[in-house]
């Protein structure tokens, strides 16, 4: 790694957002992909901290927080790896790295489910 690579790579992330859309390079469709991403990224997990603060009166208070460390762990892990994989051209800019957050919307969706939180009960069978 050059000292022009670690010089581009700045001025990828300092280069304005509107440039980063306009762009065809690769690298800058990825970054800005990441900067879009990083909000939506906070909210889902701050919903996913909330869901997986569920816990029942037998368990303690403390009881999920290493699976959410976990979970944090793998979901940011595998961002950079999509985010690298869009810079490479291993995947194409659709689905450049929206597909680790559909991925985590899922996860949320299951966990609400399976905690009855959608507007809607699931028929439980009585016997």
């Amino acid at each position: 790694m050059g000292e022009d690579d670690l010089e581009q790579r700045y001025r990828r992330k300092a280069a304005s957002t509107g440039h980063l859309a306009s762009s065809e390079s690769l690298e800058d469709i990825a970054e800005f992909q990441w900067r879009l991403s990083t909000p939506l990224s906070a909210v889902l997990l701050g919903l996913l901290g909330v869901l997986l603060s569920h816990t029942t009166p037998r368990q303690g208070k403390y009881a999920k927080v290493l699976l959410a460390v976990v979970v944090f762990a793998v979901y940011y892990n595998i961002s950079v790896v999509a985010k690298n994989w869009v810079e490479k051209g291993a995947v194409a800019p659709i689905p450049g790295i929206w597909w680790v957050q559909v991925l985590l919307v899922f996860v949320i969706i299951v966990l609400a489910w399976r905690q009855d939180l959608f507007f809607f009960r699931r028929v439980k069978s009585s016997g």
